[in-house]
């Protein structure tokens, strides 16, 4: 639905995707719902994407929730973008479970990112099982 504000385009539109790919090799359950609120400017967005990925039954089992939110500013992309994503490989060599938290705050230069990863693998039960915690500035 789009409801044309006091400017040229000032909508508000939801878009609420589900794709269920079917039995081949990357089975696939992905929702997106995403949010665009074009403001004053150019492109002043907020984008918010929720995906679920689920593929199949090959090597890598992943489950991934990626949650970002995207908010380009005054500049050319000034944006905040938060992602969280969760991978659970299967039953391979590496089983890890690994959670990475990112938030990007490109800032007055060229970029200069926040990112916050926290990992945690759990590699099988005999050479290295470690937990790991990264803060990048």
């Amino acid at each position: 639905r789009t409801s044309p504000g006091l400017g040229n385009n000032k909508t508000l539109e939801l878009i609420i995707s589900v794709r269920l790919p079917g039995l081949g090799n990357n089975e696939t359950l992905e929702l997106t719902i995403s949010v665009r609120l074009p403001g004053l400017g150019n492109n002043e967005t907020l984008e918010l994407i929720i995906s679920v990925r689920l593929p199949g039954l090959g090597n890598n089992k992943p489950l991934e929730l990626i949650i970002s939110v995207r908010l380009p500013g005054l500049g050319n992309n000034k944006t905040l973008e938060l992602t969280i994503s969760v991978r659970l490989p299967g039953l391979g060599n590496n089983k890890t479970l690994e959670l990475t938290i990112s938030v990007r705050l490109p800032g007055l230069e060229n970029n200069k990112p926040l990112e916050l990863l926290m990992s945690v693998r759990l590699l099988g039960l005999r050479n290295n099982k470690n937990v790991g915690n990264n803060l990048r500035l």
